[in-house]
């Protein structure tokens, strides 16, 4: 989710296969109406199939300016404070990129959204950063929890999550998990060739989950 107003250092990452935009991109097909939350810029919009329609949500009114160039709509929206959209329709899909760490009471955030907005038949798509990564691990191993301009522990995130409480946090909304995936640009071949949960756990940059009602 861009929450920076006069600049915008949330930028696509499509060089490598296992991206979270990537991964992203993948779950979403055609012929799907899609809630981008989050939309920044409209990326994904940009990058998916044509056949999809997307509309989007983003705290910055200079992305989401841009983002009404790609999208049927976009609209600007903290989601603290959005209780209702201004579109009087429900989605095939609800993407959340990188955007419930952002805010106070993600669970309240994913709930009205899925209740509200989410067609009986769709799916939502969300990813996390994943705080358990190797990278904070060693940090804290040295006494070390600094805050960046982005990633995991990007200074303007609320919550935290690793792959457990993630799916925790989903399951609470009354959703059923169908997928667990990941997202890192770096190991993620790695996770691939073993598939097991402590080295996906370790590895891993971002949580990404597939969801339906």
């Amino acid at each position: 989710m861009n929450s920076m107003t006069d600049s915008n250092p949330y930028l696509l990452n499509q060089k490598k296969t296992f991206s979270t935009h990537n991964v992203l991109l993948s779950q979403i097909g055609k012929n799907q109406t899609v809630l981008d939350v989050g939309c920044n810029e409209g990326y994904l919009g940009q990058i998916s199939d044509k056949s999809c329609t997307f509309y989007g949500l983003d705290i910055s009114e200079n992305a989401v300016a841009k983002a009404k160039a790609v999208y049927k709509d976009a609209a600007v929206c903290n989601l603290d404070d959005c209780k209702k959209l201004p579109w009087d329709q429900k989605f095939d899909m609800i993407m959340l990129g990188d955007v419930l760490e952002h805010t106070k009471d993600p669970a309240k955030v994913l709930k009205n959204l899925v209740e509200n907005y989410l067609k009986d038949s769709g799916s939502v798509v969300l990813s996390l950063p994943n705080v358990a990564n190797w990278r904070i691990r060693l940090s804290l191993f040295f006494g070390n929890f600094d805050y960046t301009d982005t990633g995991i522990l990007d200074r303007t995130h609320l919550r935290f999550f690793t792959f457990k409480t993630a799916q925790a946090l989903v399951s609470r909304s009354n959703l059923s998990i169908t997928k667990v995936r990941y997202g890192s640009s770096i190991f993620g071949h790695l996770i691939k060739l073993l598939p097991l949960s402590f080295v996906r756990n370790l590895f891993a940059s971002s949580i990404i989950i597939v969801a339906k009602k």
